[in-house]
């Protein structure tokens, strides 16, 4: 994938997951995609990944704003280098967790609005964050 197409790509799913997150805030009904496997509909959710409830909120936004700065000098490092794959991977994951992480600031919890029966809530924001996180791993294991 050319770099362009990396960060419209990259650009539009930011944008769709903010237009999902406002669709389900306006519209707290249940929308069945794939019968119950699947819906949309608004969840609040005010603990951190996989519903880890232990850590406030205010710890999560520092610890989010501590690993972004890790990431995005990462990120910055693999631009440097000419690391392509590197960089689109730490990019899934700093737009995906600034994403959630505006959601703390203005919401005081992440807008998710996917459930997928029987795990969990959540939204493009996270997918993004797991791409990420996956294909960050695979490159790190491929050395």
């Amino acid at each position: 994938m050319h770099k362009k197409n990396f960060i419209l790509l990259l650009l539009f799913l930011a944008l769709l997951d903010r237009v999902f997150k406002i669709i389900a805030l306006l519209n707290f009904s249940a929308k069945n995609i794939f019968g119950n496997f699947f819906t949309f509909s608004y969840f609040k959710n005010d603990q951190m990944a996989f519903s880890l409830s232990f850590i406030d909120q205010q710890t999560i936004i520092i610890v989010t704003f501590f690993l972004l700065f890790i990431l995005l000098y990462l990120f910055i490092k693999a631009l440097q280098t000419h690391k392509f794959n590197f960089s689109c991977a730490y990019a899934l994951i700093i737009v995906g967790a600034c994403s959630n992480l505006y959601d703390r600031f203005f919401y005081q919890s992440v807008i998710d609005y996917f459930f997928l029966y029987p795990f969990s809530y959540f939204n493009i924001a996270d997918l993004l964050i797991g791409t990420g996180i996956i294909w960050l791993g695979i490159l790190l294991f491929k050395k």
